[in-house]
């Protein structure tokens, strides 16, 4: 696992509807953003909260890179989500408060292995919905080049990555059972921080009660072809008593893209 640092000019993007001119689909990958920094911050301190149970010299390496990694997608965010909202005339502060004070709530009331279960669930999440977008055309059809390249680039590293909290936690002995329960909170926290972002810059817009702009979006979502549909299987197998993130073989997709520089 590595750092990259992509070189990528999004500045002038997020003024407009950069993913194929559509909005809802340009809101819903914002909506994502606007989450990023705030949880990979939760991310990293739930894994330092570890740092002294774990003594296999090569989990510990994948520890401090995964630390690494999550910090520089938080810094490439949290520029994405300042542009943006200046861009658009969002409040930032306004979308992150309800995820903030949910994660000091966390930190103040329950058990560092509890925290440590949720960033694991949250894990699987985003490792479902980086394969989906390095695998699945529909997911950045028609999104400007550079916007795309920047999702991908996170969604690699997320797959890099994925198995890392997990071995931390099993190594820790955490309980499958606390991780298997904690993954529809966190599931339903998620998707509401993302909805409710998407209508607020929708309503910004003064689209949010437009029905062709939701019946668009709902289908691009859960349609028959939706790009959410096909994670709902794998989402599952997280409460498996076995279940381990490289069940889900995707090795191919970081051979893939091993050498590329951004």
């Amino acid at each position: 696992m590595t750092r990259r640092e992509p070189k990528l000019d999004i500045d002038a993007s997020l003024g407009r509807d950069w993913h194929s001119g559509d909005p809802f689909k340009t809101a819903l990958f914002n909506a994502f953003s606007i989450t990023f920094p705030t949880g990979e911050r939760f991310f990293i301190d739930a894994v330092r909260a570890f740092e002294n149970d774990i003594t296999d010299p090569l989990l510990r390496e994948h520890m401090n890179c995964f630390i690494g990694q999550e910090a520089q997608h938080g810094r490439e965010h949290q520029h994405y989500n300042q542009t943006l909202c200046q861009a658009r005339g969002y409040d930032l502060a306004r979308m992150e408060r309800k995820q903030r004070k949910r994660i000091e709530w966390m930190k103040s009331n329950v058990s560092r292995y509890q925290w440590l279960a949720g960033t694991v669930a949250l894990e699987h999440i985003t490792a479902l919905i980086a394969d989906g977008i390095l695998t699945n055309p529909a997911w950045l059809e028609g999104a400007e080049p550079n916007m795309a390249e920047l999702w991908r680039w996170h969604a690699f590293e997320e797959t890099e990555h994925k198995a890392v909290t997990f071995d931390v936690y099993r190594a820790a002995n955490g309980w499958d059972k606390t991780r298997q329960k904690i993954l529809n909170v966190v599931t339903f926290n998620l998707l509401s921080d993302v909805l409710g972002h998407t209508y607020y810059m929708l309503k910004v817009a003064g689209l949010a009660h437009r029905p062709g702009v939701w019946w668009n979006g709902m289908r691009f979502l859960f349609g028959r072809e939706g790009i959410w549909r096909p994670l709902i299987a794998d989402w599952k197998k997280f409460k498996d008593p076995d279940f381990h993130p490289w069940d889900h073989d995707n090795l191919d997709l970081i051979r893939g893209w091993a050498n590329v520089s951004t």
